[in-house]
């Protein structure tokens, strides 16, 4: 199992404890429908600040080699492609 998978899973399971929890003390002062709502939004929240900070943080990540305004853009630069505005071939 990979290591993401397991802390996903504890991460699911201890905001299942929360959800019941929360829904367990908000019962004795609000309306089932709202102590549920209360408890769900409690375990998503949970689970959502759980998964985001620690289970898939992105790990600092190697140099890479990109040119342009966006990372996602891996175009060379005209100096390193052959042709008529540079690199090794004949203009």
């Amino acid at each position: 199992m990979a290591p993401a998978l397991g802390s996903f899973q504890a991460t699911v399971a201890v905001s299942l404890a929360c959800n019941t929890g929360v829904y367990a003390l908000a019962s004795g002062f609000l309306p089932p429908v709202a102590a549920a709502a209360a408890g769900v939004c409690a375990g998503a929240l949970l689970t959502y600040l759980a998964s985001d900070h620690l289970v898939f943080r992105r790990r600092r990540a190697a140099q890479t080699d990109h040119f342009g305004d966006s990372i996602d853009d891996h175009r060379r630069p005209a100096a390193a492609l052959p042709g008529p505005h540079g690199g090794a071939a004949a203009d």
